[in-house]
């Protein structure tokens, strides 16, 4: 789903016994949608809603530009730390 200028949102449900494959589905779709745009995700938010549902909030950016190197997200529901390793 669109929510604004290069931003967009997607909620997958697993249950709570899925929920790791329901936040895998979830970046999969995220990263294709970009990759289509030829663009990298930048994930903007990341969090475990009701039921076992991942809601990521994310926006397709230039592989140059600046706010890819933007700091990495804290999942709401856990304070884990989500970090982008890419070089």
């Amino acid at each position: 789903m669109i929510v604004g200028e290069d931003k967009y949102s997607i909620a997958v449900s697993g249950g709570d016994e899925k929920i790791v494959e329901a936040k895998k589905i979830a970046y999969t779709e995220a990263n294709q949608e970009c990759a289509n745009q030829g663009k990298e995700i930048l994930v903007l938010s990341e969090s475990r809603v009701r039921y076992g549902t991942i809601d990521l909030t994310f926006r397709c950016l230039d592989k140059d530009d600046p706010e890819i190197q933007k700091t990495p997200v804290k999942e709401k529901d856990s304070g884990v730390l989500i970090e982008d390793q890419r070089q």
